[in-house]
């Protein structure tokens, strides 16, 4: 019967070539931006009420592997999750109806403005790192020889197989689901280093654009919003304190609210919003709030968080939601401020150099306030202290749907017989759940191929030593 199958579609008739082009089909190197601000539902079809409602009759399912796109509509499972999930319940007791209204996603149109200002910081970080290093100014940016555009389309086609050969069996490479492709991909992502990372991702790409599919473009926004590739430089940098000490946390809020300065204020606001949202510094200038009007809901409202992420400048963009809707005014208003301040700054094309600014503020504090510690606070603190206040109250597929990525590296760097968490956590977010179900099944594939990977090395060794006895 496969084999009928398989036969039967490979002789099935293709669309002409001019459909396929009118359609959006295999638009390799194209930017995407102008036409996903202009129009966002054809650049992201899959922004719609199913993305918080999970597929299967019970939340916690492990996830198809099928190729043919899940995302259906399904109350009945959401509502399965959510009576199963305790703080999801906290916030349904001031909401009578937790299944009655889905958020509708941010407003991709409304960000043309902020990401110009954007591409025109990144141009001139570029333009000052060629001054640095005596490059010539006026040259214009490299592009791969056909000989690596050729190894790259190689690298696809093998990426691709050897995914359709462990979880799709049969379906035909045009058929492959984008997106889970893509999740496949980063699920293995932790077992190879950053050159082997690049190569792939770049060979992934380049499969991705050759698929008919409409979920092409997310498939490739999530390619690239995996932050766990963080700049090597800070990752190993001895200095920096992976998590903010309660205690210390207050201090540098009493301090701040001693100050007048405009810029202690802006850090005050990044201090609340990003220990309660876990939102990565950069990534604020394209956050939003929604609200709907909900009379049971506190303050009258439901409210989520939304954080865009991907290739700004390409418009290959995808989000992840938070629902706030439990937290406090004053937090709510410190989000609001730290939002509309990281689209002023974006805007004017100035907002790294901004961040700079508050993180050397915070740096310039915590030195003044603690000065027996060897370690130095920074912006990126936060997000590693939220994270770990989240794994004391979810799982590890709901903590990396709030972060947007799976948090494999649980070590207790620089903290030796001391809780990770903070004691008091009463603010939290509610995370997407079709972001849970998928970050399931990358946790679940990461597991199996990091097992397959040990019990090779193990058989490698016992082979050697038999070797050498």
């Amino acid at each position: 019967m496969a084999k009928e199958c398989n036969e039967s579609r490979r002789q099935r008739p293709r669309e002409p070539l001019p459909l396929r082009r009118a359609l959006g089909f295999r638009r390799a190197g194209e930017t995407k931006l102008s036409a996903a601000l202009e129009n966002p539902s054809e650049a992201h079809p899959a922004r719609t009420q199913a993305e918080y409602s999970p597929t299967g009759k019970t939340f916690g399912q492990k996830a198809s592997t099928s190729t043919k796109s899940t995302e259906i509509s399904d109350e009945t499972a959401y509502a399965a999750w959510s009576l199963n999930n305790e703080l999801f319940l906290q916030v349904a007791a001031k909401t009578a109806d937790p299944i009655g209204q889905f958020p509708g996603g941010p407003d991709y149109s409304a960000l043309k403005e902020i990401i110009t200002g954007l591409a025109k910081q990144s141009e001139r970080h570029r333009h000052q790192w060629r001054k640095r290093h005596d490059k010539d100014l006026t040259a214009p940016a490299v592009k791969a020889k056909q000989e690596t555009k050729e190894l790259y389309a190689e690298r696809g086609r093998s990426l691709l197989g050897a995914y359709i050969r462990t979880n799709a069996p049969g379906v035909a490479a045009e058929d492959v689901e984008p997106r889970d492709f893509a999740d496949w991909l980063l699920a293995l992502k932790p077992l190879w280093d950053e050159n082997t990372w690049r190569l792939y991702r770049a060979g992934a790409h380049d499969a991705i654009q050759r698929i008919p599919s409409a979920y092409a473009e997310e498939a490739l926004g999530w390619l690239y919003s995996d932050l766990s590739a963080e700049r090597k430089a800070r990752q190993d940098d001895p200095r920096r304190v992976d998590r903010m000490d309660e205690g210390h946390f207050k201090k540098l809020k009493l301090q701040l609210g001693l100050s007048n300065s405009n810029l202690a204020r802006h850090l005050d606001n990044w201090l609340d919003a990003g220990i309660h949202t876990g939102v990565s510094p950069a990534q604020w200038p394209l956050c939003s709030l929604e609200t709907r009007p909900d009379s049971n809901a506190p303050r009258g409202e439901r409210i989520w968080l939304h954080v865009i992420t991907g290739q700004v400048q390409e418009g290959w963009l995808v989000h992840r939601t938070l629902e706030v809707t439990g937290f406090s005014e004053t937090t709510l208003e410190a989000i609001r401020k730290m939002i509309k301040n990281a689209r002023d700054w974006a805007r004017d094309g100035k907002f790294s150099a901004r961040q700079g600014e508050v993180a050397r503020l915070l740096r310039k504090t915590s030195r003044w306030l603690f000065p027996r510690m060897q370690l130095q606070y920074d912006l990126h603190s936060l997000r590693h202290q939220f994270i770990e206040n989240m794994r004391s109250k979810y799982n590890d597929a709901e903590v990396a749907a709030l972060v947007g990525q799976p948090c494999l590296n649980k070590g207790k760097k620089n903290y030796i017989n001391r809780r990770p968490e903070w004691k008091k956590i009463d603010e939290v977010p509610l995370p997407s759940p079709r972001l849970v179900k998928r970050m399931e099944n990358r946790l679940r594939i990461h597991s199996e191929l990091r097992e397959l990977k040990e019990l090779k090395e193990d058989f490698r060794r016992s082979r050697a030593q038999k070797g050498d006895d």
